[in-house]
C-alpha cells in the first residue's frame, strides 16, 4: 500500500504541477464526513470485509453492490494500517500529522482514501489531497472501475474505467507513461486483500481465497 500512496501522489504532483497556472481548475474539497464512517470505527476489519462478501455472494441475497463498495473500503483501510501509517485514524479528535494524513510531505500530503458506489454501479476509488506551500492546491484523483462478477468463482473483478483528477479526465497514455517509472509488483503486494494486476489496471477478489 506505501508504494501504491507513492504512485497515486506521483500521479498527483505530476498533474498538478503540469497545470500550476491554472490550479482553480482543479480544485476539490473532499473532508472526513465524506469517509465511510462505519468502516473507521470498525476494530474487525477482516471479519467484516468477509462477511461483506458472503452477504454478496450468499444464495438469497439480491447482489447489491454496496456490498462491494463497503468490502473496498475495509480492503483500503486495512492496507492503509497495515502496509502504510498504523497511527492513521483520521475521525479522531488528534492533531498529529500521522493520524490526521495518510502521508504528509514538503510537496503535497495525502489525507483520505475510500471507495464509493456511483449510478453505473461502478466503483470510485477517491484519493484526496492537499498542497499547502505555493502553489497551494486542493484536490483528488478518481478512479472509475466497472464490476465484473464471477458466480462460479465467488469473485469481481474492477477494471479501470477512466481516470480524473477532479473534473479533468486523466488520459490512459498519461497513465501508462507513469507507470514505466514506478514498482508495479511492489504495488501489487500491498494490498492485503485481492489481486491487483497493474497491467490491466483492475483488481479482483474470490470469497475462496479469504479465510
Amino acid at each position: 500500500m506505501k508504494k501504491l500512496i507513492y504512485f497515486i501522489l506521483f500521479l498527483t504532483i505530476s498533474l498538478a504541477v503540469g497545470i500550476h497556472f491554472a490550479t482553480a481548475s482543479i480544485n476539490e474539497v473532499i473532508t472526513k464526513e465524506d469517509l465511510p464512517q462505519t468502516v473507521y470505527q470498525d476494530d474487525s476489519s477482516f471479519e467484516s470485509a468477509h462477511n461483506a462478501l458472503l452477504d454478496f455472494f450468499n444464495i438469497n441475497s439480491d447482489q447489491d453492490y454496496s456490498n462491494i463498495e463497503l468490502f473496498m473500503n475495509y480492503m483500503i483501510y486495512d492496507s492503509i494500517k497495515e502496509n502504510m501509517n498504523d497511527e492513521y485514524d483520521p475521525l479522531s479528535d488528534c492533531e498529529t500529522e500521522a493520524c490526521m494524513y495518510i502521508l504528509a510531505t514538503d510537496y503535497v500530503t495525502v489525507d483520505y482514501m475510500f471507495a464509493t458506489l456511483n449510478e453505473d454501479d461502478q466503483i470510485v476509488l477517491t484519493v484526496s489531497a492537499k498542497r499547502f506551500n505555493y502553489p497551494t492546491v486542493e484536490t483528488a484523483v478518481h478512479l472509475i472501475f466497472d464490476v465484473t462478477i464471477n458466480e462460479l468463482q465467488a469473485s469481481f473483478t474492477l477494471t479501470l474505467n477512466h481516470a480524473r483528477l477532479a473534473d479533468r479526465t486523466i488520459s490512459r497514455e498519461l497513465l501508462d507513461r507513469i507507470m514505466t517509472y514506478v514498482d508495479k509488483e511492489a504495488i501489487e503486494d500491498s494490498v492485503t486483500y485481492g489481486e491487483l494486476d497493474l497491467d490491466t489496471y483492475s483488481f479482483t477478489v474470490s470469497l475462496l481465497d479469504i479465510n
